[in-house]
């Protein structure tokens, strides 16, 4: 075994995996941050097990109790069945090659990013799908980037949107450090609105949307986006949480949803979008302005106050 950037490396199979430290440390919102932070996991592929914890601390933050004092009853059950599993997630391991299983010329090499937001929590999750000259398909998991909603609910809309300003700038960090041809990038998600959002090139938005919509057009093409059920979206597994053991290598967490094994006439089809868009997003308060061209997306950025920003680094 090496280390490589502060990851594990086992050399026999040429996996990577993640360290884990369980030493005891106190049921506090201090003990959980400790312990929480000590996971080091850049690439995101045990995002959905360390997000559990992650809402737990958020959920004590809500309580506004002091960094030393004893969870409550209902987080501290919570977090010792998180901790019981802890010691499982040191079996969990990820291939370090990309194209393990294309042997032959790759003709086809796409990048899949799926986004989602619950009320905890928001995500995006890259997928790298290869076919080979011979047809094989093999998708690999690339990236993931969660983050924590703001202790300041937003509307469910908003934490979408949010989603996948993560993901555009997922797909372009990967572009730019990956050596291999990328022919085509795609982006899912399971929302609606979203989507009637991307496409909209007329209406007025508040402020909060408009410039999460220019960073998005910004990056991404409108035909670049498609709709994915709930129930199909990897990226549904970060915000909500999973058991540490379901993160197993055939899991659909670790190799994609099915259907990217499939030609692409198979993959789930868009549903039509209504004509009328309705920003249910929007607080009566908020000024509408209208999204600004894709040039001075750099300026919106600097514009944005920092309290703002959830999402868009």
């Amino acid at each position: 075994m090496e280390r490589a950037l502060g990851v594990r490396w086992l050399l026999e199979g040429d996996h990577l995996a993640i360290k884990v430290q369980p030493n005891s440390r106190p049921a506090t919102r201090r003990g959980v941050l400790s312990l929480v932070t000590s996971i080091y996991d850049p690439l995101g592929f045990v995002a959905p097990f360390i997000v559990r914890a992650k809402i737990l601390f958020q959920c004590e933050c809500r309580h506004r109790l002091g960094w030393d004092e004893p969870l409550s009853a209902v987080n501290h059950t919570t977090w010792s069945t998180w901790l019981g599993e802890l010691a499982h997630l040191e079996k969990l391991s990820e291939p370090r090659c990309l194209k393990t299983a294309c042997a032959k010329e790759i003709i086809s090499a796409q990048l899949h990013t799926f986004c989602d937001a619950s009320q905890a929590a928001y995500s995006a999750v890259t997928y790298l799908r290869m076919v080979d000259s011979g047809g094989s398909i093999q998708c690999s998991f690339v990236y993931e980037r969660a983050k924590l909603a703001p202790l300041k609910q937003l509307t469910i809309p908003r934490l979408e949107l949010c989603a996948a300003v993560l993901a555009v700038n997922a797909d372009r960090t990967i572009r730019r450090e990956m050596t291999m041809t990328i022919h085509e990038s795609y982006f899912w998600t399971d929302s609606m609105l979203v989507l009637q959002y991307i496409t909209n090139s007329s209406r007025q938005f508040q402020t909060f949307v408009a410039n999460r919509i220019a960073v998005i057009q910004e990056l991404s093409r409108t035909d670049q986006w498609r709709h994915v059920g709930t129930s199909l979206n990897p990226a549904d597994d970060a915000t909500r949480g999973l058991p540490v053991l379901d993160l197993v290598a055939g899991s659909r967490w670790m190799r994609g949803p099915d259907f990217l094994f499939s030609v692409e006439e198979w993959w789930p089809k868009g549903k039509e979008l209504p004509a009328v868009l309705n920003d249910c997003s929007c607080s009566g308060s908020e000024r509408a302005v209208k999204v600004v061209p894709r040039q001075t997306v750099a300026q919106v950025l600097i514009m944005v106050p920092l309290g703002e920003r959830g999402g868009m680094d």
